[in-house]
């Protein structure tokens, strides 16, 4: 008697919990995208020494400097894009209606300049793991005054587009056909109806 009741117990578990709508987790697609300086300033026509706020890496990533006059100055010299440590400069980059996996930013230093995020240095091409729709880099302020730059050479950013957190639900299945306590359809066990015998 007390099996029967332990039984119908977890039986009557198994079909509350079956028929708990699910969400269902569409798989995004992921895109790196990769774009240096040299070829992005030719592409747009930069002109030496001059400031220029923002780079569109493709139609999801933006690449934005911000900071003083001269943050964000392209110089055809080395074809670097600039950030100053005195202008308190950050770079941030983002991504419309998609997660930034990963972003790898490849550049030079001058006096002392240096990457950061948060307050982990980053070496110029390593891959900072971001899963967020932005991340913001800064230059890092040392206390010396020798105005140290990140002289930016080239941007990669995977991200993944399409991918939900909720979606449709599924429709439970009705348990039309049962065999021995278990449905012929979805496999599920379910428990006897409530007027049955066991």
């Amino acid at each position: 008697m007390k099996m029967r009741k332990i039984i119908s117990l977890l039986l009557a578990l198994v079909m509350v919990c079956s028929i708990i709508p699910m969400a269902v987790f569409a798989e995004g697609e992921t895109t790196t995208v990769t774009v240096s300086v040299a070829d992005y300033a030719k592409a747009k026509t930069w002109s030496n020494e001059k400031k220029y706020t923002t780079m569109k890496l493709d139609d999801v990533i933006t690449a934005t400097a911000t900071g003083g006059q001269n943050t964000g100055k392209y110089y055809s010299s080395n074809s670097t894009w600039r950030l100053y440590e005195t202008e308190k400069a950050t770079l941030k980059i983002e991504a419309t209606e998609a997660t930034i996996i990963s972003v790898k930013v490849t550049f030079l230093v001058d006096k002392g300049g240096a990457l950061l995020n948060g307050s982990a240095k980053v070496s110029s091409g390593s891959t900072v793991n971001v899963n967020a729709d932005s991340i913001t880099l800064a230059v890092e302020q040392s206390n010396d005054g020798k105005n140290g730059q990140v002289r930016v050479t080239k941007i990669e950013v995977t991200y993944t587009t399409g991918s939900t957190t909720g979606g449709e639900e599924e429709t439970p299945c009705e348990h039309t056909n049962v065999t021995d306590f278990v449905c012929d359809d979805c496999g599920e066990v379910v428990p006897p109806a409530a007027d049955s015998v066991l």
